[in-house]
């Protein structure tokens, strides 16, 4: 085993052990114990810095690159100075960055080339999208809300069935993308065909190749159908629309996913990045593609082989064909998923008479891997406030379906426009089929907010609120007797129309104020019934029609003055 780094590179590393510990769709993590007899040696300099540990076996050999996370120095053994460094890829970076934003209409894609770009191009390593064959839409509206960037770019690969790998090319770890098995290369190994991995039961390494000393299958039980249930905005009337997915796989034995009773995988309601409240509505396709993933989850969990092996070729992604097996019905060829790799110290006694071992997890080379949903969404569990946000020059901003965007405070990226959000829903006292309340929040109104199920991808405007430049009507306290529906003209203001309730005992008064035009529409009888007096004010024309009889009476005097 040989040791390099991209600092003090004249100094001479050795390595007296390795563990690394690989699987998909999560970093890598390598430890790697280093001794050297140079006084001058400074592990600690390596912190944060590309090193690369190399693994050979004959003509055979394994670069492993990464960041150096963290460094254990200060012992020494014999006159020699000990280091422990914890390597990782680039990509764990990101778990120490945090933050809030907001990406619109685009695709998971774009969104994930964007934040893996901002996280690794520091490093100076890349994303490889290559392998990602599926069709990804773009969509209206995807928030990071308080997530590291690694768990953001990790929850949406979950819920889109992108998984991923690392490929270890021209001195630095490549993130692999992938929805599709070309992915997968074969192993090169020593002393064997390309892509081909013998066994042996007797104990010890044959020397001349790499081999396997055990390998065995483990079957689990698993849910045996997936289910869920959504509801379509632009269209309620259809109700829940239900999908499912109980697809039958072959795992060459018993399925614990498919043996009875019936065990069910309920979910309500899919990711909302892929339909949500859009304002096309709801995507069902997308919906039965949701379901169908967990349903690959639920059989790829049902079976798991594990190994014993000497091949340092073996990670993640890399395939083979297993030969010689005591058990025919395990030959065949397996795709691995996790690998433990020993070496040096860490390996001592596993096989007798090797200093390299690891332990593989794979499956059946035929059966779909995509990554299960470990990461959990992030909640907003109570309400925020944000500003009504338009384009320049608009007062009211707005769609066919009542729909305002907003700013939100934590939101850095987006400018006080109409690109600050998407369209969201406004909640109304009454809401029927052409009928109801419509009171819709205006450009610089401060509203609150809230988030169905507490998904930062599902807001909902719930009201607005006054604020140091939105006041009252009228002042508080002094008219706290006044209740009020006032509104102001648009487009300019200085004009309004108001309906106001004056409580104050002996003073309580209704007020009605028309900016322009007051119209009433009776369409039977109209009674008024005024307990004083009633003064009525024209200050130009009236006209009055009666399409019948008309009767007045007057018990007291009536004057009438004309001209």
């Amino acid at each position: 085993m040989r040791f390099e780094s991209e600092v003090d590179a004249e100094v001479h590393w050795e390595v007296s052990g390795l563990l690394l510990t690989e699987r998909l769709d999560s970093p890598y993590r390598l430890r790697v114990a280093l001794r050297t007899d140079d006084p001058m040696a400074e592990a600690l300099n390596m912190l944060g810095h590309s090193v690369t540990v190399i693994v050979e076996r004959g003509p055979v050999s394994r670069d492993f690159h990464g960041i150096v996370e963290s460094v254990e120095d200060g012992s020494t053994e014999d006159g020699h100075s000990i280091a422990a460094l914890e390597i990782v890829p680039a990509l764990v970076a990101l778990s120490h960055r945090r933050t809030s934003r907001i990406f619109q209409e685009m695709s998971v894609t774009d969104v994930l080339q964007q934040v893996l770009d901002e996280g690794l191009g520091p490093f100076e390593r890349s994303v490889d999208m290559g392998f990602l064959t599926g069709t990804y839409a773009a969509q209206e509206y995807t928030v990071q809300f308080k997530e590291t960037d690694l768990d953001f770019v990790h929850r949406l690969m979950e819920e889109y069935g992108i998984s991923y790998c690392f490929r270890h090319v021209d001195g630095a770890e490549v993130l692999t993308l992938f929805d599709d098995p070309s992915v997968n290369e074969d192993l090169i190994s020593l002393g064997n065909h390309d892509g081909v991995l013998p066994m042996v039961v007797a104990d010890g390494g044959s020397g001349t190749r790499e081999d396997v000393h055990d390998f065995y299958r483990e079957s689990k039980m698993r849910s045996t159908v997936a289910r869920t249930a959504v509801f379509d905005w632009l269209s309620p009337a259809s109700g829940m629309q239900a999908a499912e997915n109980s697809k039958s796989t072959d795992l060459g034995g018993q399925n614990g996913a498919e043996l009875e009773p019936e065990r069910e995988d309920y979910v309500h309601d899919e990711p909302s990045t892929l339909f949500g409240y859009r304002t096309a509505g709801l995507d069902f396709a997308a919906v039965e593609e949701q379901t169908r993933l967990r349903r690959v989850v639920q059989q790829r969990d049902a079976v798991r082989y594990q190994g014993l092996t000497t091949a340092t070729g073996l990670s993640p992604g890399v395939k083979f064909e297993l030969l010689d097996h005591p058990q025919a019905e395990f030959e065949g060829t397996y795709v691995v998923v996790g690998v433990q790799h020993s070496a040096g110290d860490f390996a001592a006694g596993m096989i007798p008479g090797e200093a390299y071992v690891n332990r593989i997890e794979c499956i059946p080379v035929d059966l779909e891997w995509r990554p299960a949903r470990r990461t959990r969404r992030p909640r907003i569990p109570s309400m925020q406030t944000a500003t009504v946000v338009g384009p320049a020059g608009e007062e009211i901003h707005t769609d066919e379906h009542g729909r305002i965007k907003v700013q939100f405070h934590w939101s850095r990226e987006t400018e006080y426009d109409e690109n600050s959000s998407c369209f969201i829903r406004v909640v109304q006292p009454w809401a029927g089929n052409g009928w109801g309340f419509v009171f819709l929040p205006r450009i610089g109104m401060e509203v609150a907010v809230t988030f169905i199920d507490g998904d930062p991808d599902r807001p909902v405007v719930t009201g607005c609120l006054y604020n140091g430049a939105n006041a009252t009507p009228y002042p508080l306290p002094d008219d706290k007797t006044k209740s009020t529906i006032k509104s102001d003209s648009s487009p300019g203001g200085g004009g309004f129309n108001e309906l106001r309730f004056e409580d104050a005992a002996g003073a309580e008064e209704i007020y009605i104020h028309a900016q322009k035009d007051f119209n009433e529409v009776v369409l039977n009888d109209h009674n008024t019934t005024v307990g004083n007096n009633q003064t009525n004010n024209v200050d130009v024309d009236q006209t009055q029609t009666v399409h019948g009889n008309q009767s007045e009476t007057v018990d007291g005097n009536q004057d009438m003055t004309v001209g």
